[in-house]
């Protein structure tokens, strides 16, 4: 990390810049995008039912064909 050389804001011109409907579009975009890739991240409890599943199939189901369906 490197420092970041802003000027300090003052309060007015922050509250003054600041569109509510914009920012709240803005902050589900970025929790949607974070929400959507956590879902699918090899570590995610989806992704370890899946495979839980998978290696349930491979011991107990012998015929391959069954296994795909």
């Amino acid at each position: 990390m490197v420092p970041k050389p802003d000027a300090p804001t003052a309060p007015k011109s922050l509250h003054a810049s600041v569109d509510t409907v914009a920012s709240l579009r803005e902050r589900w975009r970025l929790w949607k995008l974070q929400h959507d890739n956590t879902a699918l991240t090899p570590t995610s409890a989806a992704c370890r039912g899946q495979k839980l599943s998978e290696n349930f199939l491979q011991r107990h189901v012998a015929d391959e064909g069954l296994r795909t369906h």
